[in-house]
């Protein structure tokens, strides 16, 4: 069981890494559901093509809808969607000022004060919120008129000078590692340099294309009960009432959707990419980071169903004893699941550094020395991991470290 103290013994001497997922920007934008088993599905299936393309053209449009668009500020300006917004952002916000002071009040003066994190999501949350709390922040771009993005911009450290004893100090700097792209990305001609669409105009004209097409050509996806063959029944139906079907209806929307730099829903991810070597690095970026002495990773709002990352951290739990994954299980009947998606269905790694927090456990774990009010109290709060109650935990830790004293 892992205490507030163990917490806070653990981050005094780790280098700090958080791995998070679409879990985190609920409620606002939809978690992927069932769309990468349908699409993967789909690509194995011998359906027959003109049925394929209407039901992959529906899906990659839902996905459009749900996931993407949503960031536009079109979207986020709408009454109905705002109050959402605010207090999605309103969590990240929260996360990136709890850990720059965490980092800024920790003991150690041998240890860096970069804080890695490595986000499959392709939303701006994590870029607007550093906006808003003006922590440091490095997204990997360099430039002001037309940013480039690099690899090689990651993992520098930030100082500052005081203006009257010259002293210099490190300060905390929020690296972000966004393994799946983003949908601010923007490629060249030539597919190798990556540069910024901050105004999200890619975004803008596929959503024109979209509503140029005719929606009777798309599928209705309701749920996530929906299978291929319920799916291929409603593409021949759509057919079958459209004699004038022809594949070019849906050509101009693949083609400007395949020009975001994200990687996409389906089991091929990094196959069928364009900017493999951008993604190969990011991930590599992320093994290495598990691999350095005394490092823990954080995971939140991520399931591990994405098996590239689940064998990577895996692999790195079973190579270096001083790594420790710390997970944030949403719900506590779900724990198994985690084991499960993990290749791990007796709740063990090699070294035992693997750790899935319920809210159970962690109820449990910091009860002790309480009366009965207070752990009602704790009891009602983390009733589930979500974004929130995540930040709760981090904010108790960090008002139990104390501020650093110079000069020991």
């Amino acid at each position: 069981m892992i205490s507030n103290e163990k917490f806070k013994n653990y981050i005094q001497s780790a280098n700090i890494n958080f791995l998070i997922g679409s879990g985190l920007s609920r409620p606002y934008l939809s978690t992927l559901g069932n769309i990468e088993s349908y699409l993967t599905e789909l690509n194995e299936s011998k359906v027959d093509e003109k049925l394929k393309i209407i039901i992959e053209a529906s899906l990659y449009k839902m996905y459009f809808d749900d996931v993407i668009y949503p960031n536009h500020p079109e979207m986020i300006d709408k009454d109905e969607l705002i109050g959402y917004y605010e207090s999605t952002i309103e969590q990240y916000s929260k996360f990136l000022n709890i850990w720059n002071e965490i980092i800024a009040r920790r003991c150690s003066n041998i240890l860096n004060k970069q804080i890695n994190v490595f986000s499959t999501n392709i939303d701006l949350f994590m870029e607007r919120a550093a906006e808003q709390t003006r922590v440091e922040f490095n997204d990997g771009f360099r430039g002001r008129i037309s940013p480039k993005f690099d690899e090689g911009n990651f993992l520098k450290s930030y100082s500052k000078v005081s203006s009257h004893y010259q002293n210099t100090s490190e300060v905390p700097v929020f690296n972000l590692f966004k393994i799946h792209g983003s949908i601010d990305w923007n490629s060249d001609d030539n597919n190798i340099d990556v540069s910024c669409d901050s105004k999200l105009d890619l975004v803008s004209h596929i959503m024109d294309v979209l509503n140029k097409i005719d929606k009777k050509w798309f599928i209705k996806i309701a749920d996530d009960k929906a299978t291929i063959d319920s799916l291929e029944k409603k593409a021949k139906a759509i057919i079958y009432d459209n004699e004038d079907f022809t594949k070019e209806i849906f050509k101009e929307f693949f083609d400007e959707y395949d020009k975001l730099v994200i990687v996409n829903p389906t089991k091929r991810k990094f196959k069928e990419t364009v900017l493999d070597l951008h993604f190969y690095e990011l991930m590599r970026m992320l093994s290495n980071a598990m691999e350095k002495e005394n490092s823990i990773l954080f995971v939140q709002g991520f399931s591990f169903a994405d098996e590239h990352i689940a064998k990577i951290a895996l692999r790195a739990a079973d190579t270096n004893p001083t790594l420790i994954i710390l997970v944030f299980a949403h719900k506590s009947d779900e724990v198994s699941g985690y084991w499960d998606k993990l290749k791990l269905s007796d709740g063990k790694s090699k070294n035992n550094n693997i750790w899935i927090v319920s809210p159970d456990e962690y109820i449990k774990a910091n009860s002790e020395g309480k009366d009965d009010e207070q752990i009602v109290k704790l009891k009602e709060l983390f009733k589930a991991f979500d974004f929130r109650t995540i930040n709760l935990a981090y904010e108790s830790i960090g008002k139990m470290i104390p501020i650093r004293s110079y000069g020991k």
